[in-house]
């Protein structure tokens, strides 16, 4: 999912701010977490028996006597004696088992810094702030509620959409504590993989020294914070590669022959290869994985007067891929990324829409297009396969349903045939988005927590021809809810939230700073319990 940058919205400007305060400032800050998890199992096993016996014993007896007088007498005697004799026994037996097992873990983390602010020469003034913070809600899912034999996926399908360092950076600092609190969150689930995107606000005019800055945003995160927790950066290189410019220019000429990069580039291609080369010069093999754009096959509307729903060609996705797989196996950036895997930008699954000229084209045609470009057919005549090493998809189940397919598994059938009819049976797919928005519509937490557990799952069972897993790594969108925060727009896809706060901040809203969530999904847990 993309949400671009209105381009109205982007001011190239990237100063360099230095302050010296005149004084030392020390304020007090204390923060008490307490997490509290108790898995409460009770079974009650009752057995009633219950034994009747009944017998009934009955005797008649019956003795007459008849005499007569004379003249004319008659006397008749009857004694009838009747003896019954009934017996019931009932027995009945209750057994009741009724074991109990209870297991409570208590975690309590305080953790206090003191500071003390004093302003000289002439006046000393003590500022003591004290603060406890305390999660609004504790969750206590059940011993079983996610983790079921037989169902456990593998470690390291377990991507996440993370929160990109660009929305850390306000008034020209990088706010370090809540990126190390995101990698933090992410070890206790056990994300193997994050997928983060590299956002330069930069346009076509940006100096040299402007870009290098931006890109530095992100040396904290994939230098320090994902290496420290073992996490796998998938580095997206989006239009957000160039903030501030139309995306569309990718469809304009004109085209010619770069000296470096080869056929077919205009502007936009050149400028955005140039940063995408100097991105992986600077990072090398700290980038786990780059992934080439994302949902170019469905664009959203950049300018108020701009289209909507169409699509980059195909040739020129076809063509920045193959510069950037030619150039990472052999080529000008092989020291950096030669086995690096490169990953076809995730499709849309809805396509594009009819523009002026233009027809409709769903996702698996554009797929098709690719495959058919000049610049993907050179590269499989020259090197003996195709210049990727995986197709990225993204299958929300609401997209799917507008094209008529109902299931995951429908959905990754569809796409598999289309591969093995583009003669690339064996190609892998990763899944760089999936997610399911808890404010949209009559979705539910609980329908978050479930479809997440079921999409792992399902997906997990995928094999190739060859016994090799079909889908590696799936990333769930997202880490955090974004804004707005509430509404009938409400973005709450997040396995977490983290409280927004007054301010004017990167992105249109501003996150407590020390990046800890108040609030954590069920889906939380599922994500957790699947490994």
């Amino acid at each position: 999912m993309y949400i671009p940058t209105p381009v109205a919205a982007i001011v190239p400007r990237l100063p360099t701010l230095s302050m010296t305060p005149s004084g030392t400032m020390t304020p007090s800050l204390t923060k008490t977490t307490t997490n509290t998890r108790t898995a409460s199992l009770t079974r009650t096993d009752t057995r009633t028996r219950t034994d009747t016996r009944t017998r009934t014993d009955t005797r008649t007896r019956t003795n007459t006597r008849t005499w007569t007088a004379t003249p004319t007498h008659s006397n008749t005697r009857t004694n009838t004696r009747t003896r019954t004799d009934t017996r019931t026994r009932t027995d009945t037996r209750t057994r009741t088992n009724t074991p109990t097992r209870t297991n409570t873990r208590t975690n309590t983390a305080t953790r206090t810094a003191t500071n003390t602010r004093t302003n000289t020469p002439t006046r000393s003034n003590t500022r003591t702030h004290t603060a406890t913070a305390t999660p609004i809600r504790t969750m206590t899912p059940s011993a079983t509620a996610t983790r079921m034999a037989g169902t456990l996926v593998p470690a390291d399908m377990m991507g996440l959409v993370g929160r990109d360092p660009y929305f850390e950076v306000n008034n020209n600092q990088l706010n370090t504590q809540a990126i190390d609190q995101m990698g933090i969150e992410m070890a206790r689930l056990g994300v193997r993989w994050v997928r983060i995107d590299i956002r330069l606000p930069v346009d076509y005019w940006a100096s040299d020294a402007a870009v290098v800055t931006a890109i530095s945003r992100y040396d904290y995160f994939i230098n320090t914070v994902a290496p420290r927790h073992q996490i796998k950066v998938l580095l997206l290189l989006n239009f957000d590669v160039i903030m501030g410019v139309d995306a569309n220019e990718l469809s304009r000429g004109p085209y010619s022959t770069d000296p470096k990069y080869g056929p077919n580039y205009n502007k936009y291609m050149q400028v955005w290869m140039t940063r995408a080369w100097q991105i992986v010069a600077r990072y090398g093999t700290k980038i786990g994985a780059l992934e080439v754009l994302n949902e170019q096959n469905r664009l959203p509307r950049y300018t108020s007067n701009g289209p909507v729903g169409n699509a980059v060609p195909a040739t020129v996705v076809a063509q920045l891929t193959t510069t950037l797989y030619r150039a990472c196996r052999g080529g000008g950036l092989q020291t950096y990324c030669a086995a690096t895997p490169i990953i076809l930008g995730g499709l849309h699954p809805r396509g594009s829409d009819a523009q002026v000229g233009i027809p409709a084209q769903t996702d698996m045609a554009y797929l098709a297009a690719i495959y058919a470009s000049s610049a993907f057919q050179l590269a499989y005549s020259e090197l003996g396969r195709w210049p990727l090493d995986a197709v990225g998809y993204h299958s929300y189940p609401w997209e799917l349903a507008v094209i008529g397919v109902r299931s995951q598994t429908q959905a990754y059938n569809r796409l598999r045939a289309q591969l093995v009819a583009l003669n690339d049976p064996l190609r892998p797919v990763w899944v760089t988005e999936i997610g399911y928005n808890v404010a949209y519509s009559t979705q539910t937490e609980t329908g978050q927590a479930a479809f997440l557990g079921d999409v792992y799952r399902v997906l997990a069972s995928r094999l190739l021809s060859d016994g090799s897993r079909e889908i590696p790594v799936v990333f769930w969108f997202k880490y955090e809810d974004f804004p707005p925060a509430t509404g009938i727009n409400a973005q709450q896809w997040g396995l977490v939230h983290i409280p927004f706060v007054a301010g004017n901040c990167t992105g249109g809203a501003c996150y407590q700073p020390d990046g800890r969530p108040n609030y954590y999904r069920l889906a939380w847990y599922v994500y957790r319990d699947l490994h």
